[in-house]
């Protein structure tokens, strides 16, 4: 007697709550198949977040390429809430050598080759190392890099304020190149 009741309250509480299209695959199974209905309700939830972990794969691993320098801080917190949900929906976290790559992916094409060429400049984690040195390493490596990019975009609105340099020999530290993007910079260090 106590498993019927047990069973018809199992399918109870979803009753009341269960919308949209989960409610058919709900409605299909009897009142007295209350563990019948949590299966059928656990394996839609299983499937979904498995289509969403699937859908931030690529995103996490392969960040969208800024345009614009400016753009890039706005798109780091857009990786890292793609990064948070993947890891939410059961994916792996990822290794300093999957962000570092994704956070080359996401800069301006016209310093990416800078950037590769100044990671010397920071320790790697050894790919056996703990996550959380891992981590430590990588948030080293990304505060340099959105330092140097504020700094950057800040000298990129002075020069847009003060107007046109006149001949570039008379400012040997102009760093920007058509169009009023960045070109490397040259002083990058760990902060």
């Amino acid at each position: 007697h106590r498993l019927q009741v047990l069973t018809m309250e199992l399918w109870g509480v979803p009753n009341v709550n269960i919308t949209g299209n989960a409610r058919p695959p709900f409605e299909n199974v009897t009142r007295v198949e209350g563990f019948e209905a949590w299966r059928k309700l656990v394996k839609l939830v299983r499937v979904r977040v498995e289509i969403r972990k699937l859908e931030l794969c690529d995103r996490v691993r392969r960040p969208a390429e800024c345009r614009k320098l400016p753009d890039v801080p706005h798109a780091l917190e857009s990786w890292d809430t793609d990064v948070r949900e993947f890891i939410e929906a059961g994916g792996r976290p990822l290794s300093y050598d999957e962000k570092k790559m994704a956070l080359i992916n996401i800069v301006p094409e016209q310093i990416r080759a800078d950037i590769m060429l100044r990671l010397y400049m920071f320790p790697d984690a050894l790919p056996n190392s703990p996550q959380a040195e891992q981590d430590e390493c990588f948030a080293k490596l990304r505060s340099a890099l959105h330092k140097q990019i504020e700094l950057s975009i800040q000298v990129q609105a002075m020069n847009k304020s003060a107007g046109p340099v006149n001949n570039v020999d008379d400012n040997p530290t102009d760093n920007w190149g058509p169009e009023g993007e960045q070109q490397p910079a040259d002083d990058w260090s760990e902060p």
